[in-house]
């Protein structure tokens, strides 16, 4: 099978505070694995003129170089990963990166499902990739417009806790041992499943993609009066806009709300049966038969 390519670029991770930020300008992480990519791109492109031997060959096959040689997957140990978190101002409660479990390769049959059991379970959340430096279209709700025929997918994020504070590895979709890695959408499929049903992951406002286990998706119409009805006990819940209608908001942040006495219909009662007391469910059921 043909090896993928890779490339380690190094910083120093004394250039940079607490938060990700670098001392001198300012300027996050995050803003330099972005350069890191487009470098990475650069090279493949510079590589493939190279082979090809001529300008006009080079032109030739330009869109097809263009759409396969984009970094599809982020190595780095956990400290590096941290500090990338950090510096994306994601939430305190997110943890960046799956663990490698088999030295520098990584099984998507058999790490995703032991880091998908770790995510269902833990009290962090996952974050399984992150936008892609080129992914730079975005719909009316905020999502990227993921561009299959240019090969431009999140940025997969992957812990090698045998790398130094200083290295970032970017690679394409053949990792350099051969082995295939899965976009995003399909990293955290546990079991065999058709090759067009893809894992439940969602996009987050700050670039993110989650294990949408995590999440609570209601109509927008319902989301309204959620929120305000957190509002009243003093609590402000976010909602982020999906398409065809719907929102959602963290699990973690709603169970923080009491919908006890929340006024429901049939409907948004079957939607709710996910987040609220089973019992309190039967209650409002009965109260609404009793009128």
């Amino acid at each position: 099978m043909q090896k993928g390519n890779t490339k380690t670029y190094h910083f120093n991770p004394a250039d940079y505070d607490e938060s990700g930020r670098r001392l001198t300008d300012g300027n996050p992480l995050r803003d330099l694995v972005k350069d890191f990519e487009r470098d990475f791109h650069e090279s493949m492109l510079t590589n493939l003129k190279k082979v090809l031997g001529t300008v006009e060959d080079f032109d030739c096959d330009f869109d097809y170089a263009h759409s396969t040689e984009y970094a599809s997957c982020m190595y780095a140990n956990r400290q590096t990963m941290n500090l990338l978190a950090k510096s994306n101002n994601a939430e305190p409660f997110m943890t960046y990166g799956m663990e490698l479990y088999h030295g520098s390769v990584f099984n998507p049959s058999k790490d995703s499902a032991l880091n998908k059991n770790y995510d269902k379970w833990s009290e962090t959340v996952l974050v399984y990739g992150i936008d892609s430096a080129f992914l730079t279209e975005f719909d009316e709700y905020g999502y990227p417009v993921i561009d299959v025929d240019a090969g431009i997918y999140p940025l997969t994020l992957l812990i090698d806790n045998a790398m130094s504070d200083s290295e970032i590895r970017l690679a394409s979709s053949l990792t350099d041992d051969g082995i295939m890695i899965y976009v995003p959408e399909q990293i955290c499929v546990m079991e065999t499943k058709p090759d067009n049903v893809v894992a439940d992951l969602t996009h987050t406002p700050n670039g993110e993609w989650i294990y949408g286990h995590h999440t609570f998706c209601v109509p927008e119409s319902l989301s309204v009066r959620i929120r305000a009805m957190a509002k009243r006990q003093g609590r402000e819940l976010l909602f982020h806009k999906m398409p065809v209608g719907l929102a959602w908001c963290y699990k973690r942040e709603i169970r923080d709300v009491s919908l006890r006495h929340f006024p429901l219909t049939i409907g948004e009662l079957e939607i709710m049966w996910s987040i609220l007391n089973p019992q309190i469910v039967r209650d409002a059921r009965d109260r609404l038969f009793a009128i």
